[in-house]
């Protein structure tokens, strides 16, 4: 993104802060910008048509990214933890049996169900 489009998302930004009586988006000072898409006309309409009352589409997006970023780092953890279980059943052929995984899961659902009264 030039200098140019920069200061345009910027200025974008403080006047879009500036309606919602804030001094900056989101309440942070901040100075990277996300590049623009082209959508199609009806996603354009169909994002509006879910906006909350005083939400913008700058929030919308913030946290959306943010939730992705939430999103990915929760799968590469999980692929992870998946992958190091696999290597250790490999190298050592222990292995816990699939009753008990799923016995322990089910507690553990039985478990919050409880706290939260369900």
């Amino acid at each position: 993104m030039g200098d140019a489009a920069l200061e345009r998302a910027r200025a974008g930004a403080s006047a879009e802060s500036q309606a919602l009586g804030r001094g900056t988006v989101a309440g942070c000072n901040c100075s990277a910008v996300i590049p623009q898409i082209l959508v199609e006309p009806e996603l354009r309409a169909e994002l509006e048509s879910v906006l909350r009352q005083g939400e913008t589409l700058t929030d919308f997006v913030e946290t959306t990214v943010r939730n992705a970023i939430a999103l990915r780092r929760v799968q590469t953890s999980f692929h992870a933890r998946a992958h190091a279980a696999s290597e250790a059943y490999h190298q050592t052929g222990v292995s816990v049996p699939v009753e008990t995984v799923l016995e322990r899961l089910q507690s553990k659902l039985d478990g919050r169900r409880r706290k939260l009264g369900r």
